[in-house]
């Protein structure tokens, strides 16, 4: 029988890794491109924002599929801390859009 929990959690974090490790590849290539620094260009929105969503999935998926407490909570403190840096993000977007 299917494991559907098992899936589903390891799904969420392998989802969330590839989602991080495209925002790093975008990021690198627009660097290039830009002819900019990497550092300039991991700073940007563009990156910060799909970095934070995949790091988000990744802890989402260690806090429903790990078994021991000490795993939850970190997979706890790594979502509680790409929330808060995704609100974060949020002010800084709303700064830098113009205004109509």
């Amino acid at each position: 029988m299917i494991d559907w929990w098992g899936l589903l959690t390891n799904l969420l974090w392998v989802a969330g890794l590839t989602i991080v490790l495209a925002a790093f590849s975008m990021a690198y290539y627009t660097a290039r491109a830009a002819r900019i620094s990497l550092r300039q260009g991991l700073e940007e929105l563009a990156f910060q924002i799909p970095f934070c969503v995949g790091t988000v999935l990744v802890g989402l998926g260690l806090l429903f599929s790990s078994g021991s407490w000490w795993e939850k909570m970190f997979g706890g403190l790594v979502v509680v801390g790409c929330l808060v840096q995704a609100g974060r993000l949020w002010k800084r977007w709303r700064n830098e859009s113009p205004q109509a």
